[in-house]
Order: C-alpha cells, then sequence, then structure tokens
C-alpha cells in the first residue's frame, strides 16, 4: 500500500517521487528499512476490516432473502 500511494503522489514540479518500481523498492527499503513497507498497516486494517464484514454480511443476507423469494 505504501508504493502504491507513493506512486499516486506528484512532487510540486509535477514530476513523480520514483522513476520505476525497482527504485521506489531501493529507496524505501535504503531509508527506512523493511519495516517502511508496511506504514500505514493497522490504520488500514482498522479501517477495510468492518467496510468487508459489512459488505460480507450484507451480500449472505441478501442472497439469503433471494434465495427465499426463488430468485436465484
Amino acid at each position: 500500500d505504501v508504493l502504491r500511494r507513493r506512486f499516486q503522489i506528484r512532487l510540486p514540479d509535477g514530476s513523480r517521487m520514483y522513476k520505476d518500481l525497482t527504485s521506489a523498492l531501493r529507496t524505501v527499503y535504503k531509508e527506512e528499512g523493511f519495516r517502511g513497507f508496511f506504514k500505514g498497516f493497522v490504520p488500514n486494517f482498522v479501517k477495510v476490516v468492518p467496510t468487508v464484514s459489512v459488505m460480507f454480511v450484507t451480500n449472505h443476507m441478501m442472497r439469503e432473502e433471494l434465495k427465499k423469494r426463488r430468485l436465484v
């Protein structure tokens, strides 16, 4: 997720932070170490888990309702 977000960032002059994936991997590892690849993992996880849970429950409930009405 760190690399994806950083590839989306444009610097004030309009250029990108990294020229390609290899340079991004090297730079992050060199400047931040292995843990740099997991920055923001916990907040993102806290955000994603409830969202996916709601989607799963909604999907399950809709499927059950459609089965009752014999539409699936």
